[in-house]
């Protein structure tokens, strides 16, 4: 794997479950966040979100969600972390 690549790029469900249902705007994002590097993939939301509660974002939320790490775990009916 490419060190400027996101780790969780292969399995990514935004990609793979093909859940943008547009082929340019995944290869947007992937381009933007997936593939620019870790100073852009640590800003990704789904990443982000899977680091701290070590579960997968729902497939809903986008690399740039308006949403906090927080209120997507509400969302989830997780508890939040710190």
């Amino acid at each position: 794997m490419n060190s400027n690549q996101c780790p969780k790029l292969e399995k990514c469900p935004i990609f793979s479950n093909n859940t943008l249902h547009n082929e340019m705007l995944g290869k947007t994002y992937k381009n933007l966040y997936c593939l620019s590097g870790p100073d852009k993939y640590h800003t990704c939301k789904r990443y982000v979100f899977s680091e701290k509660y070590g579960k997968g974002a729902p497939e809903n939320i986008l690399p740039n969600s308006t949403l906090d790490i927080h209120e997507i775990a509400k969302r989830m009916g997780l508890t939040v972390v710190g």
